[in-house]
């Protein structure tokens, strides 16, 4: 008989062929969760829809691009915790500074002054405006847990900055930097199809805002053309409760107090 997956510590472990497989233990709790369950039903439909997307449609295309934002974030908020003294000072600094400034303001300003106007550049601006945000819960965390006797031990055995916090920290904080990205992903969407709405986009490449601005010029809706407006406006709230339902069981299953709570 083949043997059965276990439970183990809170990780599944299916023994194949003398492997062992681990499953980190707050992602099998995700799957437990109802909201973490339903946010994943919502957005894995919407991104089997996006793969296929060429098959249906002539001019479906599929775009890839990185969250550069939660990148920025975790490594920049959680080495300045760790660091401390004059390095967090002049994070929180830039922290501060980038925090206030506005997305759509400076998207204007910069396709102004470079003449163009596409996906690199909008990419640029959301991750460098969305960053601060993030890397600032991400610091606070990491503050939480550097006085920990694991960081401790990792200090008195010799261990580099670099390993302590790619090694012992990071780890230690994957579940909050998931839902970071997870919150970095849908407010970029949100972001990126309002700035398309407005015609700061591509307009000659086929997506969600570029629809809804397309839809606008042609008056789609005076001419009885409805779903031009529904369809675009639909994926994006699907997708955006999706990832809002991700987060909030991300959330709970990182989250001591919340569970405490639901129990």
């Amino acid at each position: 008989m083949a043997a059965e997956p276990i439970l183990l510590n809170e990780q599944l472990v299916a023994p194949r062929k003398g492997r062992v497989v681990r499953v980190p233990a707050w992602i099998v709790m995700l799957l437990q969760n109802p909201k973490g369950r339903a946010g994943l039903v919502f957005f894995g439909g919407m991104l089997l829809l996006a793969l296929i997307a060429p098959l249906i449609a002539d001019r479906a295309t599929a775009t890839d691009f990185n969250l550069l934002a939660t990148r920025i974030a975790a490594v920049l908020g959680i080495f300045a915790a760790y660091a401390g003294g004059l390095i967090d000072d002049v994070f929180t600094l830039l922290t501060n500074v980038f925090f206030v400034i506005p997305t759509i303001p400076l998207l204007i300003d910069v396709t102004a002054f470079l003449h163009t106007r596409g996906l690199l550049v909008m990419t640029l601006v959301i991750a460098g405006t969305l960053w601060a945000f993030e890397a600032r819960i991400l610091r606070g965390q990491a503050l939480t847990l550097k006085n920990r006797d694991f960081i401790l031990a990792a200090k008195v055995a010799g261990e580099s900055t670099p390993r302590i916090v790619f090694g012992e920290l990071v780890p230690n904080m994957i579940s909050r930097i998931a839902a970071a990205f997870v919150l970095v992903f849908y407010i970029a969407i949100l972001v990126d199809a309002g700035l398309e709405f407005l015609g700061l986009g591509d307009s000659s490449k086929p997506s969600w805002g570029v629809a809804l601005y397309w839809a606008t010029v042609n008056s789609s809706v005076l001419q009885g053309e409805w779903w031009s407006f529904l369809f675009p406006g639909l994926a994006i709230g699907i997708t955006v409760l999706g990832l809002t339902l991700l987060l909030a069981g991300i959330d709970e299953v990182s989250n001591p107090r919340l569970r405490g709570e639901k129990a």
